[in-house]
């Protein structure tokens, strides 16, 4: 959320998941109020053969959980790791 709070305009685009996709909307609602995002923040949930992109994203998130020479793989290009927390 900080890096997209740089940005006059950010969309997230998120891959969905019926069982938290509540949860996911009040944690993004909450973030961006925090950091004042709500009027330039959009974001959508999509399944994945509508967004190919989050095939890149599970791609790394795989590699870095798996650990071993997957994770060190991966470590270059991951910017940063957030937990978000309720």
């Amino acid at each position: 959320m900080a890096r997209a709070a740089q940005h006059v305009r950010a969309k997230i685009v998120i891959e969905r998941d019926a069982s938290v996709e509540k949860a996911d909307r009040q944690t993004l609602f909450r973030e961006a109020s925090r950091y004042g995002l709500r009027d330039t923040l959009s974001y959508s949930f999509e399944a994945p053969h509508q967004e190919p992109l989050l095939w890149i994203a599970d791609a790394i998130a795989w590699s870095y959980t798996k650990g071993g020479d997957w994770k060190r793989r991966s470590e270059p290009i991951i910017a940063g790791i957030t937990n978000l927390t309720p």
